[in-house]
């Protein structure tokens, strides 16, 4: 998600925008990726068309729907509305997984209770088995004294 969310940013600072003056693009008013992926910015190159293409620079940033700022409105708002954006549907899904793990582990937990019951349940009447049969036995060594039972 994150590389998807720092893809899409890259492509938007790279972008051209349909604007009515000359400036079309960040690179034009010295933006730039340095090697590390951050931005960098000339500022002589900015310098230079603030001081020869006002107009333009202006009309870059403030077109309404196509310049710079209402597209970058446009891009902040599909990736952190509350109902609909990248970031909400993912952390909608891991919510679910998490809802869907957490279930499948008290279902674990009693299925895990539950053997441990019945084997509980098995022990105990082994037990009884083996205290009638120690039992039993010893009842008939009394009938006879020569057997020898061992323990």
């Amino acid at each position: 998600m994150l590389q998807n969310i720092e893809m899409r940013l890259a492509n938007f600072v790279l972008n051209s925008f349909e604007v009515s003056g000359t400036v079309t693009r960040l690179k034009q008013l010295g933006v730039s990726f340095a090697q590390t992926g951050k931005l960098t910015l000339d500022e002589s190159v900015l310098n230079d068309q603030l001081s020869t293409n006002l107009e333009g620079v202006k009309a870059f940033f403030s077109t309404e729907t196509e310049g710079f700022a209402g597209m970058l409105e446009e891009l902040v708002e599909g990736l952190t509305d509350e109902h609909s954006s990248t970031i909400t549907r993912r952390t909608d899904t891991i919510e679910s997984q998490i809802e869907l793990f957490t279930d499948r582990i008290e279902h674990m937990a009693e299925l895990v209770a539950n053997k441990q019951a019945q084997l509980k349940r098995q022990f105990a009447a082994m037990e009884m088995a083996i205290a009638r049969i120690q039992h039993q036995g010893n009842a008939l060594a009394s009938f006879n004294p020569n057997i020898r039972l061992s323990n």
